[in-house]
């Protein structure tokens, strides 16, 4: 077992990864602790934290429940947050797109079809179809230094959102996560495909820098179920590009 102690993103994560809701329970600690393949002690600082913030209670039995998913810190799938936070950075979200939108089909960019298509096909929408792209750039520290950044562009089908949904929501500062609870859906799980390739053309172009070396992509998609229905689909379809790949992001 693992005794090296543990911070509150651990929990975090947990909630997110079960789509647990306000007042759901979470393990027993010594059971939290099996799960992680981790010793019970090492858990203690991330509960303490976690409490003290405000996002989980301990009742009189001891056992740990969900007190409030909105005090839980912006949480991109890959923590780029945290990692920032550990790196004593602070992190700039520019909101580059958020439109109902027809696929990109380009003959001079065939990596941003290629996904594109990919998202489409996975939502399972229909040809023509247009899907909700929300487009990010996060970056750790200055915008005008070297620094590690990192784009991320989320595909929706519209018909599971309301029609304000673009209106209603500040994508600069909110998290979709957060989002997606508060609308009733119960993320089930994710399924992701990591790989290094060069820079495309739409990427280079986003960010307005002449960017040659290596990215790391990441492909995933989260599987949920509706406040409705019993059934498992892909709620979200996430392309997500970071340069620097030598930034210890944490999964």
């Amino acid at each position: 077992m693992n005794s090296q102690k543990h911070d509150e993103t651990v929990i975090y994560r947990y909630i997110f990864d079960h789509g647990l809701k306000e007042g759901d329970p979470l393990p027993l600690q010594d059971e939290f602790a099996l799960m992680l393949m981790v010793d019970a002690s090492s858990l203690d600082s991330a509960i303490d934290v976690a409490r003290e913030r405000g996002v989980i209670s301990r009742d009189a039995t001891g056992g740990l429940t969900v007190k409030s998913l909105r005090l839980i810190p912006d949480q991109e799938w890959l923590s780029f947050s945290h990692s920032a936070k550990m790196h004593g950075k602070a992190v700039r979200t520019e909101l580059v797109e958020a439109k109902l939108r027809p696929p990109i089909v380009s003959a001079d960019d065939p990596v941003a079809t290629d996904y594109e298509q990919a998202a489409h096909e996975a939502l399972g929408l229909e040809k023509g179809d247009p899907f909700i792209v929300i487009s990010r750039i996060r970056w750790l520290g200055d915008p005008a230094s070297d620094d590690p950044r990192i784009i991320h562009r989320a595909f929706l089908d519209p018909k599971r959102f309301p029609e304000t949904f673009l209106k209603d929501h500040d994508f600069e500062r909110e998290s979709l996560v957060h989002i997606y609870n508060e609308l009733g859906y119960k993320i089930l799980r994710r399924k992701d495909a990591m790989r290094a390739r060069g820079a495309c053309l739409a990427e280079r172009n986003t960010i307005k820098t002449d960017l040659n070396g290596s990215v790391l992509d990441l492909e995933q998609r989260t599987i949920a179920s509706g406040p409705d229905a019993n059934e498992s689909f892909v709620l979200e379809y996430l392309r997500a590009t970071y340069w620097k790949i030598t930034f210890d992001f944490e999964r």
